[in-house]
């Protein structure tokens, strides 16, 4: 017998292996791969506009194996993230040299990765961690800023592990005040005991 293979509904909704289709293309199979979209030329793009977007600006493409993110055009200038065959990362650059490149084309000073938390108490941090293939699970090193001591306050701290990553210890600090510690070490100046180096501090009135 037959097989229904597609329905089209009043409403314009088209559906392939539903019978109800929901929004204006429902497609519903076994396959792993439910769609494929294959030019025959060297790009390809899936094309993501509403009634005030720039028109065939916002695209997911691919060029090879590179997958390009555009927005707002489709000049190089708007390709706003990279992901090239090797996995690489470019956010404002087309040849990431890095797991993540992150390049901006401004002339003027700017942070270039800003970092936001809801974190509210003191005591709360956000921070950056790093997991190398040593000892055990991480993290194994990690930069933290942290609240503190009162609600208006933040400080700067380097950790690193000697354990493995079981814990991390503050090696380093830089207080809201400017006020540096060093709460676990010492401080060495210099390549070789034999070698010492100079450890000059002022105070704007003597050198010690």
């Amino acid at each position: 017998g037959l097989t229904e293979a597609m329905r089209i509904k009043g409403s314009g909704f088209i559906g392939m292996g539903v019978t109800s289709p929901d929004v204006p293309l429902h497609v519903v199979s076994t396959y792993d791969y439910v769609a494929k979209f294959e030019s025959s030329d060297s790009y390809s793009a899936i094309v993501l506009e509403d009634n005030s977007s720039t028109h065939n600006g916002n695209q997911i493409a691919v060029v090879g194996n590179d997958m390009r993110f555009y927005t707002a055009g489709t000049s190089s200038s708007n390709i706003r993230m990279l992901i090239n065959s090797s996995g690489k990362v470019g956010i404002g650059t087309t040849s990431p040299d890095s797991k993540l490149s992150v390049t901006s084309s401004t002339i003027n000073s700017e942070d270039i990765v800003y970092l936001k938390s809801g974190a509210d108490n003191v005591g709360d941090y956000l921070g950056i961690a790093w997991e190398l293939g040593i000892g055990g699970d991480g993290p194994h090193a990690a930069i933290r800023a942290a609240g503190g001591p009162s609600a208006s306050d933040c400080s700067l701290g380097l950790y690193t592990t000697s354990d493995g990553g079981s814990t991390l210890s503050e090696q380093l600090s830089i207080a809201h005040n400017g006020y540096v510690s060093i709460p676990n070490g010492s401080l060495t100046l210099g390549s070789s005991t034999s070698s010492p180096g100079i450890l000059s501090l002022n105070d704007n009135s003597s050198t010690a």
